[in-house]
């Protein structure tokens, strides 16, 4: 029969299966696929999370550095001395 061959299942860990045809149970490896399946996407859902925290941070931040600086007509002019 054929070896066995490798299913790269979520690149970002490299996670890589060995599934040959007499060790595996179809049910078995079908369980492990969704369960790495959800577990993927539940770490995506957080990396997004945290990226629009940072995001909504910065934002709030440059508002802030913004109201406390002068704006361009209260500015003295270089021009006008």
């Amino acid at each position: 029969m054929y070896g066995p061959f490798f299913l790269l299942v979520d690149a970002s860990a490299a996670a890589v299966l060995t599934m040959a045809s007499d060790d595996v149970d179809p049910s078995d490896f079908v369980q492990r696929i969704q369960a790495l399946s959800k577990k993927r996407d539940e770490e995506d859902a957080e990396r997004f999370r945290n990226l629009e925290e940072q995001i909504q941070r910065d934002r709030e931040e440059r508002l802030a550095r913004r109201a406390g600086e002068p704006t361009c007509a209260a500015r003295p002019s270089a021009s006008r001395a």
